[in-house]
């Protein structure tokens, strides 16, 4: 998931010049990743030689990926990718997930912005159910 997450957010970095959200839903024995840019334009798979550097991202998204795709959107466009998780062991009474999230965030390498629900304004509406405010993880530039 980490490499899918990666291509993603980095081809949002690379080709959008606005806002960037990601966001990640778990639901149904799935994981569901969402990154939201400003760019309109759709995902372009490229294929790469031996001896090109690049152009391989998004055929590891497919092998990678139970599911993915795109969607325009009214500020860019979401793409978006499914894993398919095996059933959670039980998790005691009384357990606080917030340490757990934090932890997972930290060793990714990322931050959470500092208002994640002020940053969330700029998602479309619809798309708003997609990202729970609790597994949302608003990414800020630079700060990997």
């Amino acid at each position: 998931m980490k490499l899918v997450a990666s291509e993603l957010i980095s081809n949002a970095v690379v080709h959008a010049s606005g806002f960037i959200a990601v966001g990640l839903r778990l639901g149904e024995g799935r994981l569901h990743l969402v990154v939201h840019d400003s760019n309109p334009k759709p995902p372009e798979r490229r294929y790469a030689t031996e001896d090109d550097e690049g152009g391989r991202g998004l055929t590891l998204v497919d092998l990678l990926t139970s599911n993915h795709g795109w969607a325009p959107t009214a500020r860019g466009k979401k793409t978006w990718a499914e894993f398919e998780v095996p059933a959670p062991a039980p998790i005691p009474v009384g357990t606080r997930l917030r340490p757990r999230i934090d932890l997972i965030i930290s060793r990714a390498g990322l931050r959470l912005a500092p208002d994640p629900v002020h940053f969330l304004g700029q998602v479309e509406e619809r798309d708003r159910a997609a990202l729970s405010p609790s597994v949302t993880a608003p990414i800020e530039r630079g700060t990997t």
